[in-house]
């Protein structure tokens, strides 16, 4: 073993040490002896090749702790320092993915599956523990190929059945969202396709007669006090009442101007009608009929113009363009602006229902320091009974933000303990 190796995990030990498990306050004794203990983690790796094109803007740092190879070695340390039946990864190359699985097969740690962007070196993939459990099968989610329009990124669902308990599958998820702040109709239609495909996969579980547990992880780019974050955990979203730039609640410019202002667009008259009211409302959020189509998912028939609501247009305006614009909302919008996903009611954040909150940061670097991770999970029966807090952020601020000699990545890992009744 090389010396530089031994540093190399003696600093992510530290690393992983300095950090501390929140344990939940009433954990359940299980009746049935049966019960299974499952770990997952969550962790971007920041792709060498995103470094490489935001090295001088981002990560202000020395040269040394953003050599590849080394942080690769790092983050297979890392992990097998935090012992986990599920990694769920995200910005993860070739290279990065054979020394991590090289490090953990000792463990029994195999990749079930990858999903790499389309013309892009980095992906999302799922590794999974085969002495426990067993990947009975995989999809790769290509957003822009189920639906054009919703952009390069990819996700990776893996449905795996326990090697000694039968009753129950586990669908682990890993994605990676659009950053953009400003494309709130793509965030907002990749999201819908994620939970849609994570849904469907639920179903085929329970239409074998067994329990299906859910658990999505990765980096969503929306912060805790957002709306697409209630969007996650409440079920629905009420677009026409957003602004599209504003969704994700993070990193957004508000002296940009590229037409979206709320103070454009067509007044509303006395005599509007609620259908056109709710469209020009929309309309000076940003939105226009191609976001709202992204959004949700029907661009060849605008589907509330079913409900038969007869579409009057009595406001006028210097641009043609514009009531144009409006009409078209109308037709999107006659039967409302709200959206619901697939899980409607069910998912809970793992780090809010063990800690009360969610981590202070999960990622830091030069333009930014903040929440954008989250282990989402379904409820009854899978239960977070443990996660792993985030580090200090004075002493990760102090030693020059991140990648750092302990943390290998912009990102930090998000560890979850689940106990399956």
């Amino acid at each position: 073993m090389p010396p530089d190796e031994d540093d190399t995990a003696r600093n992510v030990r530290l690393g992983v040490r300095a950090r501390r498990w929140a344990r939940a306050r009433a954990r359940k004794t299980p009746d049935d002896a049966r019960a299974v203990d499952v770990r997952v983690v969550s962790y971007n790796l920041l792709a060498p090749s995103s470094l490489e094109k935001h090295k001088r803007e981002l990560y202000r740092v020395g040269s040394h702790r953003l050599e590849s190879f080394k942080r690769a070695r790092a983050v297979a340390c890392e992990l097998e320092s935090l012992n986990a039946d599920v990694v769920c990864a995200q910005e993860v190359e070739k290279e990065a993915l054979e020394v991590v699985s090289e490090r953990l097969r000792r463990s029994g740690t195999q990749a079930a599956a990858m999903a790499t962007r389309a013309g892009k070196a980095d992906g999302c993939v799922v590794l999974y523990n085969a002495r426990k459990f067993e990947a009975e099968s995989a999809e790769t989610i290509y957003f822009d190929e189920l639906e054009r329009g919703l952009g390069d990124n990819v996700a990776v669902a893996v449905v795996l059945r326990h090697r000694v308990r039968d009753d129950f599958r586990v669908i682990c998820v890993s994605a990676h969202l659009l950053f953009n702040p400003k494309r709130g109709d793509v965030k907002v239609g990749q999201a819908r396709v994620l939970l849609d495909t994570v849904g469907r996969l639920r179903r085929s579980v329970s239409e074998r007669g067994m329990v299906a547990h859910c658990v999505i992880c990765g980096d969503y780019n929306f912060s805790p006090r957002s709306a697409l974050y209630e969007f996650f955990s409440t079920g629905r979203i009420n677009l026409a009442q957003l602004n599209r730039r504003e969704l994700s609640g993070s990193l957004v410019d508000v002296m940009a101007n590229d037409g979206d202002s709320d103070d454009d667009g067509v007044d509303v008259p006395e005599c509007a009608s609620e259908t056109e009211t709710l469209a020009m409302q929309a309309f000076r959020r940003g939105w226009d009929a191609n976001g709202f189509a992204l959004a949700f998912g029907d661009k060849s028939v605008p589907f509330p113009s079913r409900t038969g609501v007869e579409l009057k247009l009595t406001a006028t305006s210097e641009n043609g363009l514009d009531v144009e614009e409006v009409r078209n909302l109308m037709r999107l919008t006659a039967g409302g602006a709200v959206l619901h996903h697939a899980l409607e009611g069910e998912l809970r954040s793992a780090y809010a229902t063990v800690d009360g909150q969610e981590p202070e940061f999960t990622t830091c670097h030069g333009k930014f320091c903040g929440t954008n991770d989250y282990v989402w999970h379904t409820a009854n029966g899978f239960e977070p009974t443990a996660v792993l807090k985030c580090p200090n952020v004075e002493d990760v601020l102090r030693h020059g933000r991140l990648p750092s000699v302990r943390y290998p990545s912009d990102h930090i890992s998000l560890a979850v303990d689940f106990l399956v009744e």
